[in-house]
């Protein structure tokens, strides 16, 4: 034997133990992965289940996203399988914020008229000749507006100040009955 070939031979198992361990550690890493992203996953899934919450829980989810495309590969065998699982996932939780979405939206609308007849109704207690009865069904009105929701962000201080005009018109009317009577006796 040539001492030069045997060198080689010791050289070519040592280089074939460095690479054998260097794959397992790599397939150990892809393994890990393919944990963590199945994790990811199922977190996705809870975040969907969570329907009244879908709004608050977004921007928990977006963070997902990023960890899900940040972590390395997996194995290849069930990759795919995992791929769609993530997509129904994140398809699911897009879903339920549309839904969400279209629910509140169904509700802004909802609220709107009950103000906007709220006002109309504020509105029309200026022709109220009994100043008393009057003021006392603003209370109520008033009280019916703050147990009605939200409306859209853009309506707000439209219809609120629509309310408050209507209020205020009322109010000064009471104030000024009051102040008439004090005033004669």
């Amino acid at each position: 034997e040539d001492e030069l070939e045997t060198k080689f031979k010791e050289s070519l198992n040592i280089i074939k133990e460095k690479k054998a361990a260097l794959l397992a550690e790599q397939e150990a890493e892809r393994q890990k992965n393919f944990e963590k992203k199945n994790q990811i996953i199922d977190e996705i899934k809870t975040l969907a289940a969570d329907t009244d919450n879908v709004n608050r829980l977004f921007p928990r989810f977006k963070e997902l996203q990023q960890e899900f495309k940040a972590i390395g590969e997996v194995p290849p065998v069930g990759a795919t399988e995992q791929w769609k699982q993530y997509q129904d996932a994140t398809e699911s939780f897009y879903d339920q914020l549309k839904v969400n979405k279209e629910l509140r939206d169904y509700d802004f609308k909802k609220n709107l008229d009950t103000k906007q007849l709220l006002c109309s109704e504020a509105e029309k207690l200026d022709e109220e000749t009994d100043v008393i009865v009057a003021f006392k069904r603003l209370q109520e009105l008033h009280e019916k507006w703050r147990e009605t929701g939200p409306v859209a962000k853009e309506m707000r201080e439209e219809i609120w100040t629509r309310f408050k005009d209507a209020s205020a018109v009322i109010n000064k009317k009471y104030q000024a009955f009051f102040e008439n009577r004090k005033a004669k006796e």
